[in-house]
């Protein structure tokens, strides 16, 4: 595989991209072979139910919680934050890591709630990447506000001003995600990785932090708290194939304008049982001025004979990052019936048919793993 970036199409697609899509249609019919779950002959490593995140400065747990934020009154404020830490208990013990962006609207709930005498609004969007790396396997996942109006945040900054109820004034930020009453709120989907095999796990999350950062102007200022809690229970979980080869390119159309993308990945399974990953995409939204760079794989999944999930280092706007790419196979040619679907941990999301090119899942042997 070459380790130049895949151009992308602007106006007339790229030589690379038209490739691609020729390649594809000329394999006609030809359909992904993936081994059915009752034919996967893998142990089934335990799901995700009991798994903790714990990070920050007060967590009690060590590790980093990192916030930033643009707040607003009267418009929609983001949230963005990276955290990592270990995982002492639960069935993946190791270490992870995870980052996200959250989105708070103006809205407040009804009735009104506070933290602190702050008041807390409605959360439009939650969008987080988490990667455990254990003994036990590897996990790669990511979150999603499941109930809208549930979760509910806050995002202020101070300017020698009252905190919350108080007379004292302060300077300096409060930026917090407080889950649904239940805990839960978001959900996960999430793919583990194990000698025996790969498996799509899904289910509920909740997620919870706080950073408040303060200094005192006048009186006395509330004590400083920075930590995040994330905990995870399985529903669903599914033997996956863990190796295969995708291919792609072409455009979809969103709300807001056209985005154009290019991408290859591929998962291969030796004789040993051993997976090597590679692939790489550009993707390109012209309206929102987002531009996309993939490096690597980190973690693959053909989830049925005509979708594929990957994982994997990516950079927007030069920016490192996270990225999920979930692409369907289900035409040839694929314009009208393909998906492609991005998301990154900077919040970006995109998805939709296709309106030209095609997305091609090659036919791959899997290797049973080394036992």
């Amino acid at each position: 595989m070459s380790s130049r970036p895949i151009p992308v199409m602007s106006g007339k697609p790229s030589r690379l991209l038209r490739s691609v899509v020729a390649t594809a249609v000329l394999a006609g019919s030809l359909a992904a072979a993936v081994l059915a779950p009752s034919q996967l002959a893998w142990a089934a490593p335990p799901p995700l139910t009991g798994e903790s995140f714990n990070a920050g400065a007060t967590s009690g747990n060590g590790g980093t919680l990192v916030t930033s934020a643009t707040c607003s009154k009267t418009s929609p404020s983001t949230i963005t934050f990276t955290a990592a830490g270990s995982v002492p208990s639960g069935p993946y013990p190791g270490s992870f890591t995870e980052s996200g962006a959250v989105t708070v609207s103006a809205t407040q709930p009804s009735p009104a709630q506070f933290t602190d005498g702050v008041p807390l609004y409605e959360v439009s969007t939650i969008d987080t990447f988490f990667s455990i790396t254990s003994a036990a396997g590897t996990v790669e996942g990511t979150e999603h506000l499941a109930e809208p109006g549930a979760a509910l945040a806050i995002c202020a900054t101070f300017n020698d001003q009252p905190f919350g109820n108080l007379n004292d004034t302060v300077t300096g930020f409060f930026r917090h995600l407080q889950p649904s009453a239940d805990g839960f709120g978001a959900s996960y989907d999430a793919i583990i990785t194990t000698p025996g095999g790969s498996f799509e796990d899904t289910g509920k999350s909740g997620l919870d932090f706080e950073d408040l950062n303060v200094t005192a102007q006048s009186g006395t200022a509330p004590p400083n708290v920075n930590f995040l809690s994330d905990g995870l229970v399985s529903s669903s979980l599914t033997p996956v194939s863990g190796v295969g080869n995708v291919t792609g390119g072409g455009q979809i159309s969103t709300s807001t304008g056209t985005v154009t993308f290019g991408f290859e990945a591929k998962s291969e399974n030796s004789l040993k049982g051993e997976n090597s990953l590679k692939g790489q995409c550009d993707v390109v939204d012209h309206s929102a001025g987002v531009k996309i760079r993939c490096f690597d794989v980190t973690s693959w999944a053909q989830v049925s004979p005509t979708e594929v999930k990957f994982f994997g280092d990516a950079t927007v706007n030069g920016t490192p990052t996270s990225f999920v790419i979930d692409a369907q196979d289900l035409a040839e040619p694929g314009a009208g019936a393909d998906t492609f679907a991005i998301s990154t941990g900077t919040g970006y999301h995109a998805s939709g048919s296709l309106t030209r090119g095609n997305v091609q899942i090659h036919r791959t042997r899997a290797r049973p793993a080394s036992r």
